[in-house]
């Protein structure tokens, strides 16, 4: 049972936690900081224009690039943090204790950590990030974090990809 358990929470490419995880850990954390009173972030990453590296180099290619991307996320969190793949090239962090500051720092950590380990004999990925961050009590539903940790994505994308986005420069 408990083998069919991590399966099911599990991505099978990246071995990362998958997107059911990080919803029931969200839930977690979240009660956790209203109960401790501390802040939490969330930042949603997605790999710029990785749908024509599969299209052009095949998917056995892109599988390599993906697990190459998912590790160099990895390498730019500290202990706590928790990276989960939510499908596709999209993934999402969970960052305890940290605030919109913190969540920026990460970011960028995991934008030159991508751009430094990949293989030149594969396509270059950059990276698309959205972040948010919330104090406790801050917003009603812990939901909430990564809607806008996924609207600041979107705001990325339309500015031209390979940047990262905070929640509070939504309202501008």
């Amino acid at each position: 049972n408990r083998r069919l358990q991590e399966a099911a929470l599990t991505d099978p490419l990246t071995g990362f936690p998958n997107r059911r995880y990080v919803i029931e850990r969200l839930e977690q954390e979240w009660a956790a900081s209203l109960r401790s009173k501390r802040s939490l972030a969330c930042m949603v990453v997605d790999l710029d224009a990785f749908k024509p590296i599969n299209d052009r180099y095949g998917h056995d290619i892109g599988d390599i690039v993906l697990k190459q991307a998912a590790q160099a996320l990895k390498r730019g969190l500290r202990t706590p943090d928790v990276v989960a793949r939510m499908g596709g090239d999209e993934f999402a962090v969970l960052l305890p204790d940290t605030d919109e500051a913190g969540a920026r720092l990460l970011a960028g950590q995991m934008h030159a950590l991508l751009q430094g380990q990949q293989d030149p004999q594969h396509p270059r990925l950059t990276l698309t990030i959205g972040a948010a961050a919330a104090e406790a009590g801050q917003l009603a539903m812990a939901s909430e974090l990564l809607d806008l940790a996924d609207r600041a994505l979107y705001r990325g994308k339309t500015r031209g990809r390979n940047c990262t986005v905070a929640a509070s420069e939504l309202a501008g």
